[in-house]
């Protein structure tokens, strides 16, 4: 029974690598430019380059996802752009308050 549940566990670590891939790619694709996004008027060359380079978005992809899972297996999930607070934060108040009150009678 060890062996089985250690092989399951072993099987897995490709799957959730491929996963972080797929999420990191996808979030990477999203089209516009964060800076500007994050700036809004104030987007001038220079204060764009600067958020760029802030962000790390000036690095190359491959590094950016390396950061970003160290990141990720750290507890790390970054700050909101919209909230200026840490989006572990958000995901805690958010789910903390909903999930329990919301089950369905289906569950029970």
């Amino acid at each position: 029974m060890g062996g089985y549940i250690l092989k399951r566990l072993i099987s897995a670590v490709p799957v959730l690598l491929g996963i972080t891939v797929i999420v990191f790619l996808i979030m990477a694709m999203i089209p516009g430019d964060p800076a500007t996004a994050i700036l809004g008027s104030y987007a001038t060359p220079e204060n764009v380059a600067r958020i760029n380079r802030d962000l790390g978005l000036d690095k190359p992809l491959v590094a950016r996802y390396f950061i970003w899972l160290g990141n990720m297996l750290t507890g790390d999930f970054g700050r909101s752009f919209s909230l200026n607070r840490p989006v572990i934060d958000e995901v805690l108040d958010r789910g903390s308050t909903g999930w329990p009150t919301r089950r369905s009678p289906s569950w029970c």
